[in-house]
């Protein structure tokens, strides 16, 4: 009798201990998913922080965004071609650093949005293509992505 009753009361704990397994797990599960969507969302504001970045530099120089937006080639004077160059290369860390945090969390959920802003950019701006084909090491994500345009 002592010996059933100790038998149902070790199953019992173990019935116990298995449900309580099992919610932890799902409870880490949840928190897990919760986690990767965070990190989805900061990739994605980190990205976006950079295109600003470039952006306030387009209002405050207006005579750059034809370069990369209009398909403008390099302006003559040495001095006009270094200031657009150095933005391209600030444009261009902001592009390959997108694709790279996109890859690397897919939960962000717009690795295609940012890839075919990456491509459109590339396609439409002599200056960041001419720039990445210059130094493909720098930029090795973009670079891949002018072997297939």
């Amino acid at each position: 009798m002592i010996t059933d009753i100790t038998a149902i009361g070790g199953l019992i704990g173990l019935i116990i201990s298995i449900t309580l397994l099992a919610w932890q797990t799902r409870a880490v599960a949840q928190q897990t998913k919760i986690s990767n969507r965070i990190s989805g969302v900061s990739a994605i504001n980190e990205t976006t922080a950079g295109l600003r970045e470039v952006h306030l530099l387009f209002v405050a120089d207006p005579g750059l965004r034809g370069y990369f937006y209009d398909g403008e080639t390099y302006p003559r004077s040495k001095k006009d071609r270094d200031r657009v160059r150095t933005v391209a290369e600030q444009f261009l860390d902001v592009l390959e650093d997108g694709l790279c945090v996109h890859l690397l969390v897919p939960s962000s959920g717009s690795l295609e949005d940012w890839t075919t802003y990456c491509i459109d950019m590339l396609v439409g701006s002599k200056v960041l293509n001419s720039v990445v084909r210059e130094r493909p090491k720098y930029w090795p994500e973009l670079h891949r992505m002018i072997g297939r345009i």
